[in-house]
This record gives structure tokens, sequence and C-alpha cells, in this order.
């Protein structure tokens, strides 16, 4: 189901996710984007990156951050999409397990460094597409 939606959901939250990664701000398309991690499509790297997105966000959630809050749970629903995506990016023949690792941990850290700023803005901007991606997979 994940897999049918993306496209759609990527119509909508790839351009704002794309202004922070200037790897992913060429025009739209499904071919493969090297990313030092091996060629990830953009759809593999969008959905990455939410993973990433939600991972942090409920983990705030689970601290009680007041941003963090303001936003949907995320335990479950973040962690199902989490798993989901990393299977897809292993099971299209794209990455294997330590290459999904990387590119998680390189997103996780690109969010994280923003807001070690004290400047939660790049996260807050990729969660409103991610949020829209998450509704569109059904999970």
């Amino acid at each position: 189901m994940i897999i049918r939606l993306t496209p759609l959901a990527l119509l909508f939250c790839a351009p704002a996710m794309a202004q922070h990664d200037p790897v992913v701000t060429r025009p739209m398309d499904s071919s493969p984007v090297d990313t030092g991690n091996g060629r990830i499509s953009l759809e593999t790297r969008t959905t990455l990156r939410c993973s990433a997105a939600f991972a942090i966000v409920a983990q705030r959630q689970a601290l009680g951050d007041a941003a963090a809050l303001g936003y949907p749970t995320l335990a479950k629903r973040g962690r199902e999409f989490f798993v989901r995506s990393s299977a897809y990016a292993m099971d299209t023949g794209r990455l294997d397990r330590g290459a999904v690792a990387a590119a998680l941990q390189e997103e996780a850290a690109m969010l994280l460094a923003a807001g070690n700023s004290g400047d939660d803005a790049q996260l807050d901007e990729v969660m409103q597409p991610c949020l829209l991606l998450l509704e569109a997979s059904g999970i």
C-alpha cells in the first residue's frame, strides 16, 4: 500500500524536502540519485528522511518535549513507517542493511544538526510533508 501511494505523496512533499538537500534539487523524477551511500531513488530517499524525522519526533515526544507533542503521536505509526521504508529500500535491491542504516543516520544527523543550533525550523519543514506521506501510506 505504501508503495502505491508514495508517488502521489511525493508530489506534495518533494519540493519542501528537496530545498535543504542540494543532491536532490533537480526536477523530480524517479531516477536514482547518487548520495554517497550508493544510488538511491528520490522516493526511497524521501521515505528514509521521513523515517528519520519520525524517529526524532517520537523520541522527543517520549521525553515530553512540548514542540514534539504538537505533532500526532508517532511511537507506533512512525515506527511502522520506519520499518516498512527500510524494508522497501532493501527489497528493491537498492540498499543493503548497512547502507539503509547509513542513509538513516545521515538524514537524522542533518535534521539534528539544525536542531542543535536551537532552530527546529528544518525539522518542522520536513515534518509537514512527511505527515502527508504517513497519512497517504495508510499506516
